[in-house]
């Protein structure tokens, strides 16, 4: 089970106090220093803000921009198909037919599993977009994988092909 962002956040703090703490009050050993600056900076590679008082105690914060990498809100990823499409999707036209017979809400669905297949997105049951895997053949078992979705310092989310196969569909429906 995935910790809590509230459960990180408090251990990551106490052992950020407590290795500054070794590295500039014990200073018997260089590489106590070093040992701490760089797990402050591992940390804002992955976009973790983080704050330390006169006291030494720390604070961090996720990155708003952090979030985005692997989180995505449904109305921006909405933007994203409208942007990506060479077709006119207006819903005031509707559904309409395609110079090759087939419906906009084809094209328009293609386009949204190739984007959520680059991005390695999977929608969630709120609507929003976030990373996940699964959904793959099992030969062992001979049917498809449930997706687990992971969305950032909250509980993985499980869901059926089937009910993914729903969600697209809702997704499509919006859109078109």
């Amino acid at each position: 089970m995935r910790r809590k962002w509230k459960e990180i956040k408090e251990r990551t703090e106490a052992w950020l106090d407590e290795r500054w703490e070794i590295a500039n009050y014990i200073r018997e050993n260089p590489s106590k220093t070093s040992f701490y600056y760089g797990a402050v900076k591992a940390l804002e590679s992955v976009g973790i803000e983080w704050r330390r008082n006169q006291e030494g105690k720390h604070s961090i914060y996720k990155n708003a921009q952090w979030e985005e990498v692997f989180c995505m809100k449904r109305d921006v990823f909405k933007k994203i198909i409208k942007l990506r499409s060479a077709l006119v999707i207006d819903k005031r036209r509707g559904d309409y037919a395609l110079p090759n017979g087939k419906r906009l809400s084809d094209y328009v669905r293609s386009l949204v599993e190739s984007q959520m297949e680059l991005d390695n997105l999977l929608i969630r049951e709120n609507g929003d977009l976030c990373v996940g895997s699964g959904g793959t053949w099992n030969r062992e078992t001979s049917r498809f994988d449930d997706y687990t979705l992971m969305p950032d310092f909250q509980e993985n989310e499980v869901c059926s092909v089937e009910e993914m196969e729903k969600r697209i569909a809702a997704l499509v429906e919006e859109i078109v």
